[in-house]
């Protein structure tokens, strides 16, 4: 928590919110799509479920309210969001820890492995999410409110460096 409390203050926090946003803020259910894909990028250095709400959730959750998604709906996509951090390399949770020494495999074949795991928890979310917006009418953001993908990577890249350091290390 304090780890995201400090990406908070930095802005990396929002950052990872605005490239979500201009990755997939313009598809149906913009909002919800938007909230899983930042669980997703800010999981990868968090590995914390708890953390990850507190990151993403405060801004994302009234976001999906806003262009009419149910409050419970919303809410729920941030929790299931925000549970598959633990599976995000590189960091990953402690469930990954307790993996590694009880199967005696190194961290780097955990985290190989795990990316298609995390790839369809993510898809299945991110398809419930699309047809629940089909069903609603939920059109995506609108232009105006969603950063362009070129400016957003190039003000925000260092924020890619830690990310780059853990997968090294």
């Amino acid at each position: 928590l304090i780890f995201v409390a400090m990406l908070q203050y930095t802005g990396a926090s929002m950052w990872f919110i605005r490239l979500a946003m201009a990755l997939t803020g313009r598809f149906a259910g913009g909002p919800a799509k938007v909230a899983i894909v930042a669980s997703a990028f800010l999981g990868t250095v968090t590995g914390s479920p708890a953390a990850n709400v507190v990151g993403t959730g405060s801004i994302t959750i009234p976001m999906m309210k806003r262009y009419g998604f149910r409050p419970e709906f919303a809410a729920g996509v941030e929790s299931v969001s925000s549970a598959g951090a633990q599976f995000v390399p590189p960091v990953m949770g402690l469930a990954a820890f307790v993996i590694v020494t009880v199967l005696g495999i190194s961290y780097f074949y955990l985290m190989l492995v795990i990316l298609p795991i995390v790839f369809l928890y993510y898809y299945a979310e991110f398809m419930q999410v699309h047809f629940e917006a089909h069903r609603l009418g939920l059109r995506g953001l609108p232009q105006e409110e969603m950063p362009r993908l070129w400016p957003t990577l190039k003000e925000g890249w260092p924020y890619l460096v830690p990310i780059a350091v853990l997968l090294y290390m």
